[in-house]
Formats: structure tokens, C-alpha cells, sequence
């Protein structure tokens, strides 16, 4: 593992943390060191937030398991929030005929496709895939009509599932078609084999919501250590005083940050955040 950069590290403020691959292992597992190093952190006057693809409902209990007092970005940025009051700071919708357009090619690729809400997530058929998302966001999606979902309620996210290697051109090729939409993909520790997609509002891109969190935690760019595994963490790596890449985290994620750790069974996050608290 790296260590972090000596004229950095006595000055983190804000630690931002991913979670699937980062601090959320196999079996949704939480490590107790982990836990507890954030605990600490927190109680040093460090701010800790949430960074994830995940939606808000999704990531609830893992804000509550944390005591995330702390504005954080969820849905790939798509929302920010404060998990201990609600407050909302920044919800960026997807334009209602963008969500046509895509269902249309999405449905024509095969791919399977969910939409969410801020508070709910629709599946158009049940699938092995379905049942992944489920385990890993601890709720079930509801299978309807996703054209009549999106008549019927705003929607912030796309979501995709594929086997990786297997569906992932035909992802891309939707990723491509659509410049005006923020696109991201990451996969899970749990489910290695399969890559999960986003779709956002591109007003909902990962340096945007970098820049909102810093100016609401009152600190610069270089106050912050971010964590990550996927791609989508790269804008935060490399915005960030201190990226960390996991050691689960493919090449170019690792080549974006400024040290590697661990890998997320191996408690790589909390190694990190142990050097960090060691340094205040």
C-alpha cells in the first residue's frame, strides 16, 4: 500500500467514501474496522460523506450505520443530500424525452433496464439481474411499464445490468448514442461478473457534485481524500488532495489516484483512514 503524501495528509477535512468495492464487501459486509476509524475520524472533526451510484434509498442504512451527518451524492450525483436532515441540495431530473428515447434503444439492445425515482426503482421484467440489484440495495425494484413509469414520475437514474464481457458493447453503444447524458458503469465485490450502468442528467456529473460537496463542507480540493473502486470515482480521484484506488479497482482507476490500498475484503479503505487519523 502507498502511503499518503506527507505535505497532504495532516490536512484532510472532508473524506468522501464509495461504497460497493470500497467499504462494502462480499455479502454487503461492513468491516467493525472499518466502522470504527470512521467513527473516529468523524469525532476528530473530520466530515465524512457518502459518494455513490447508489440511490438514497439504496444507501440509507449504510448513512445510518455511519452516522453520516454530512451533505452526500448519490445516484452518481443525480442527488445530494444530507442524510441525517434530508435536506436537499441538488436534484438533477433526466428530461422526460431523453427517458423515452433511451427505453426505446435500450429495449431494441436488450438490455435490462430499470428506472429510479428518488424514493422507489422499477423494473420493466424479472431476471437473474433483478434478484443481484436486490441483494445488494437491500429492497426489491417493481416490475412494471417503464414507458408508463415514465410518464407517471420524475426519474433521476437509468440503470443497467450486463454480464461483463458478454453485454458491455451494448452498454457502450448506449453510452455513445446518448453524449447528452452522464454515463458511468462499476462493478460489484459481491458479483464481479457483472457490470452495472448509470444514466444520469449530465448536470449531474461526478466533478459538479465534487464541487458542491467542498463548498458545502466549507474546504478546498485539497483538503479532501476520496475513495474508490470504478471508473465513475475517477473525477473524485483526481479532484481530491488524496485519491485512493482500491486494490480491487481495475487498472485505470488505479493509474487515476495517488496511491493504492487494500482490496475492500482486506480492509484497504480503513488502512488508509487509520493513516489519516494517525496524522491529525
Amino acid at each position: 500500500m502507498g502511503e499518503i503524501p506527507k505535505e497532504i495528509d495532516s490536512k484532510i477535512k472532508l473524506v468522501t467514501l464509495d461504497l460497493d468495492g470500497t467499504v462494502v464487501g462480499k455479502g454487503g459486509a461492513i468491516s467493525e474496522r472499518t466502522r470504527v476509524v470512521v467513527a473516529r475520524l468523524q469525532a476528530a472533526g473530520v466530515a465524512v460523506a457518502l459518494a455513490t451510484g447508489r440511490p438514497w434509498f439504496g444507501a440509507r442504512s449504510i448513512a445510518s450505520t455511519f452516522n453520516i451527518t454530512s451533505p452526500s451524492l448519490f445516484y452518481s450525483g443525480a442527488l445530494i443530500l444530507n442524510p441525517a436532515t434530508g435536506e436537499v441540495y441538488q436534484e438533477c431530473l433526466i428530461e422526460p424525452a431523453a427517458v423515452r428515447e433511451v427505453l426505446i434503444r435500450a429495449s431494441e439492445s436488450g438490455l435490462y433496464t430499470e428506472l429510479y425515482t428518488r424514493d422507489g426503482y422499477f423494473s420493466g421484467n424479472d431476471s437473474e439481474f433483478r434478484a443481484i440489484h436486490t441483494e445488494y440495495l437491500g429492497c426489491a425494484s417493481e416490475i412494471a411499464s417503464l414507458s408508463e413509469v415514465a410518464e407517471r414520475f420524475p426519474i433521476l437514474k437509468f440503470g443497467f445490468v450486463v454480464n461483463r464481457g458478454e453485454g458491455e458493447d451494448a452498454l457502450r453503444a448506449l453510452f455513445r448514442e446518448f453524449p447528452q447524458l452522464a454515463s458511468s458503469s462499476a462493478f460489484g465485490a459481491s458479483h464481479p461478473h457483472i457490470l452495472f450502468g448509470n444514466m444520469t442528467s449530465r448536470s449531474a456529473s461526478r466533478e459538479g457534485g465534487f464541487a458542491l460537496l467542498c463548498s458545502l463542507a466549507g474546504v478546498k480540493g485539497h483538503e479532501v481524500a476520496s475513495f474508490g473502486d470504478g471508473d465513475s470515482d475517477i473525477p473524485f480521484l483526481r479532484l481530491a488532495g488524496v485519491g485512493v484506488a482500491m486494490g480491487n479497482a481495475p487498472l485505470s482507476v488505479k493509474e487515476a489516484a495517488d496511491l493504492v490500498t487494500g482490496t475492500v475484503d482486506d480492509d484497504g479503505a480503513a488502512a488508509v483512514l487509520e493513516q489519516i487519523l494517525s496524522s491529525l
